[in-house]
This record gives C-alpha cells, structure tokens and sequence, in this order.
C-alpha cells in the first residue's frame, strides 16, 4: 500500500486526475449495482405494504415495521448495526469535509477541531428533531439544490472542456426553474410551470437547463466556424 501512494503521489496533476478517474469507472458499476439492489429493494418492500398503513406512519418507524416483521427481533438489531456503520462513515466523511472547507475559508484563523466540535455538537442536536422533521425542513432545499447539481455534474463528466458561460447559464436555467417549481410545490400558486415539459417527472429543469446552455455555446460556436472560415480563405493566398 505505501508503495501503491508514493507512486500516486510521483505523478503529475494531470495523471492523478486520470488515475483518480480511471479507479471511480472501475468500481463504479460495482457501486450503481449495489446502491440499485438498495433501492430498488426499499421501493419493492413499500410497495408490497403500503395497503397496510395509512400516511400517518412516520418513515423510520415503518422501516422498523417491515424489518420486525420479516425477520424478527434479530433483523432489526442487525438492521440498526448495519445502518449505524453506513451512517457512522457519512457522518464522517461529510464532518471532515465540511471542517477542512471552513478552515480554509477562515484561512486558518479558525482551527479545524473547533469547526469539527461545532458541526458535530449541531448535527447531535438537528437530530433529536426526527427524521420526519429533518425531511420536511431538507426537502424543499434539496429540491432547489440538486438540479443545478445535476447540470454542474453533468458538464463536467460529459462535457469537461466547455466554457464557463455554458455552465453558468445552464445551472441558472435549472437553478431557477427549480425555486419556481418547489414554490408551486409548497404553496405558491404557480399553474404555468405545470406545462413546462417533464414536469409530472420532477425534471421541468431540464429543458431550460439544455436550452440556456445551448443558447450561452452559441457565440463560441459562431467564433470557431468564423475562424476556419478566415482560414480557409486565407490558405489559397499563403500558397501563392
């Protein structure tokens, strides 16, 4: 293993990023396929109950439910280990992160351990509310959040080399069809977004995030055809 980072670290930017690349296309379809058995596995056990409880139920508990009530006692005993571990290794990872980019915004002036003992301490305390009402508090950020996510993602896999403007007006595309769409979702009457297309699938985002980036690639394109337009013009001339 020592071996394997010290020839990590011996590469330049370039190859780290390709071997950091090329490792995440090797395990990631180990990674979809067992997070798709995850799923899809919660999707079909709510599905074969959900004539047997009335929305009243909160999500934790009916998770519980189910557990008990295909394997017992001992299901969820191993159900609450399994969950803890998987929980444990976000909480940290997520703890660290957070406490290194506030570090860094701080310029060090904040030390990382004070930001660990905040973020922690404030987590302990946001998770006493309940999951229902951690959920009900979360979605409606989230559902604003992760369509420009999505794009900036999206760029970067499929399209790394496209210009910052390409980028920045498809994540305001979706960016603001998704705060109009959450307003309407919550309360806000806004009746026109429903005959945006996609919208009965939760992706209105997508065309006005398609079509702005499409719009700000224009100019760069126009720059190109003219600049081998001149080229081509101009070769008969240089051969002479």
């Amino acid at each position: 293993m020592p071996g394997k980072m010290d020839s990590f670290k011996a590469l330049s930017a370039h190859d780290k990023r390709h071997a950091v690349v090329n490792w995440l296309l090797d395990h990631a379809m180990i990674i979809i396929i067992l997070l798709l058995a995850v799923y899809m596995g919660l999707a079909y056990l709510g599905a074969t109950v959900s004539a047997q409880y009335t929305n009243d139920i909160g999500r934790a508990q009916l998770i519980m439910v189910i557990i008990e009530a295909l394997m017992g006692k001992v299901g969820m005993v191993i159900f609450g280990v399994v969950v803890g571990l998987a929980c444990v290794t976000t909480a940290v990872a997520l703890t660290s992160s957070a406490a290194a980019y506030f570090t860094e915004l701080c310029r060090g002036k904040v030390p990382y351990k004070a930001f660990v003992i905040v973020i922690c301490v404030f987590s302990a305390v946001v998770s006493n509310l309940g999951l229902d009402r951690i959920v009900a508090v979360a979605a409606p950020v989230l559902d604003v959040i992760y369509p420009p996510t999505l794009v900036l993602i999206f760029i970067a896999l499929i399209i790394p080399n496209a210009h910052n403007r390409v980028s920045r007006c498809a994540v305001i595309g979706a960016l603001v069809t998704s705060v109009l769409c959450t307003l309407h979702t919550y309360g806000v009457s806004m009746a026109f977004v429903e005959r945006l297309p996609l919208y009965s699938l939760g992706l209105a985002w997508v065309v006005p995030a398609v079509v702005l980036g499409l719009l700000a690639a224009l100019p760069g394109l126009f720059t190109r055809s003219r600049s081998r337009s001149g080229q081509t013009f101009h070769s008969p001339t240089q051969e002479h």
